[in-house]
Formats: structure tokens, sequence, C-alpha cells
């Protein structure tokens, strides 16, 4: 029996966030985005500004000291917060953003633990990673070589996040899958070299980019990013 269907997907990865943290008091765990932190906060293309505009209140936590400091600079409540290391926040929030970040740490059980809390019955922790079958890495399958970001530590499938998160006592409310992760991938300038690039790569492409739409469509577990709700047991 298939377990995620179109029934799981979500059109708009941002769009779910945000709607969730309409009118809420809002906690942000990674709220920079190294190495792009400042073009995005710049452009005001961050998820956490995004959901600025529309939550009660926000608050922001990362270790990125040079972030903080920019972000902070722009008007933005955010703070230094080390999930290896917890120290008690002055908020209660209502919903706990957690996007992108899970891939990124080393010690998942301490952090999930550090996690719960900051958390009470109420509170909604929602989780985003990159999907270990996306198309992408399918794709990579065939040419031998699987494209990863420097800095992610792990990949998840959704059944391996779904066990992480049970077997540390967080109850699933609901799982979701995404094919809009790379919402802003204009953050490298163009070039006369990359156009040209562009041009000649066109028709693969276009070829590649059908071929995933209709897999994604048929099968949704070949989307980019696995979505996880979930609140402490």
């Amino acid at each position: 029996m298939r377990e995620i269907t179109r029934r799981n997907c979500v059109k708009n990865r941002e769009k779910f966030i945000i709607d969730k943290c309409n009118d809420k008091r809002v906690l942000h765990l990674g709220c920079c985005d190294a190495p792009y932190t400042n073009f995005k906060f710049g452009n005001d293309k961050s998820l956490f500004q995004r959901i600025e505009k529309v939550a009660e209140s926000q608050k922001g936590l990362d270790i990125d000291n040079d972030g903080l400091e920019y972000i902070s600079s722009l008007g933005h409540d955010v703070s230094f917060f080390d999930l290896n290391n917890p120290e008690k926040i002055d908020f209660n929030p209502e919903i706990i953003i957690f996007a992108d970040t899970l891939e990124h740490l080393m010690n998942l059980q301490i952090c999930l633990s550090s996690l719960k809390g900051l958390m009470n019955e109420n509170v909604e922790l929602i989780i985003t990673v990159p999907n270990a079958t996306m198309f992408e890495r399918f794709f990579g399958n065939f040419k031998g070589h699987i494209q990863e970001h420097p800095d992610h530590k792990i990949s998840f499938t959704y059944s391996a996040l779904k066990q992480l998160l049970i077997f540390n006592d967080l109850a699933i409310s609901g799982i979701f899958v995404s094919d809009q992760l790379h919402l802003d991938k204009n953050i490298v300038e163009k070039t006369d070299k990359t156009y040209f690039k562009d041009i000649l790569l066109s028709p693969f492409r276009a070829s590649k980019f059908v071929l995933r739409k209709i897999l994604v469509t048929l099968f949704p577990l070949f989307s980019e990013c696995l979505i996880v709700v979930c609140k402490t047991k």
C-alpha cells in the first residue's frame, strides 16, 4: 500500500510554512541561510522575512554569528543558539520552524532532545529536509555521480525521517512532499559564458524537466523536499 500519494503533495513549500505561521508566535531555528544570508536578506527573499510579514511575532536562532549580526542590523529579533548546548530562551512559541537544518547536524538525538525542550504539547514543529529519493539523485545514478551540499552530513528518505522522529518521542501529524525546494536559484550572477552554456544545454534540460515533472506527478517521492509536522507526545 502506498503511504505517500498525491494527497501528500504540497505545491509550494514556503506557502505551506507561511500559512502555518499566520498570526502565530514563531520560533525560527536556522534563520540564517549561509552562505546566501546577505543576498537573500538584502533582496527580501529569505523565508524568515516572508514569515515576519504574517506572524504575530518571530524570533530567529542560529549559530552563524556573522549572519546573525547582519540580520540584527536589519532590525530583526535574532539570537545565537546552539542545539548541542542549549540555553533557556525567553520566548513562548506556537510554531517552531526547523527548515533545511537537520541534514547539517551531527548529533541528531541531542539536537532533537533540545528541540523538544523548546516545546510544550500545544507547539507545532515543522521540519523540512531535502528528499534522498528526489529526481536529481535518481538521475545521478545514471551519471555515476550524486551531488550533495558540501555541509550536509546525512540524507533522509521519508521513512528514515519518520522513524528518527518517532524514536525521539515526537508525534507526527502529517508528512508531505514538495517539488519546490530551490525557490531562489538565481544567486550567482549570470555571465556570457554561463548564458552560452545554458543555450547549448537547453534541449537536454527541457527534456529532463519534462521527465522530472511526469515522474513527480506519478510518483511523488521523486519530489525535492520532505515536510513533517509534529508535536511532543
